[in-house]
């Protein structure tokens, strides 16, 4: 049985053993996550304002981001982060919708207008 995060790095067009493996994890961030793996996942996850808070901007930061040749360092160690966290989430919950919604719920203990997501 496919692992599935190797199923989400191969419909990324990501290396295959990018979540398996720390040295191929730190190159890819390293040299940058092309803008066209962000479109590609914006169309997988069918999250745009999840992958959005998680690369810190709006939807029309995240449109720029989906056409830039590639992302600094930062944004793409978020993305890649942020694909291992809403897949762990989106299995645990069974659901998509539930784990969705779960991750931008609002959390009074963190403050008014903060949620899971916003712990980055």
């Amino acid at each position: 049985m496919t692992n599935p995060m190797q199923a989400i790095s191969a419909e990324l067009n990501l290396a295959p053993n990018i979540f398996q493996n720390p040295t191929c994890f730190i190159a890819a961030v390293r040299t940058g996550i092309p803008g066209s793996v962000v479109r590609l996942a914006v169309n997988y996850f069918e999250c745009p304002e999840l992958i959005a808070k998680t690369l810190g901007t709006d939807l029309n930061g995240l449109e720029k981001d989906c056409a830039a040749r590639v992302l600094n360092t930062h944004k793409s160690e978020a993305l890649l982060d942020g694909f291992r966290t809403l897949s762990a989430v989106r299995m645990a919950w069974s659901s998509c919708e539930l784990a969705d919604r779960w991750l931008m719920s609002e959390v009074p203990a963190l403050g008014i207008g903060s949620g899971f997501i916003d712990l980055q």
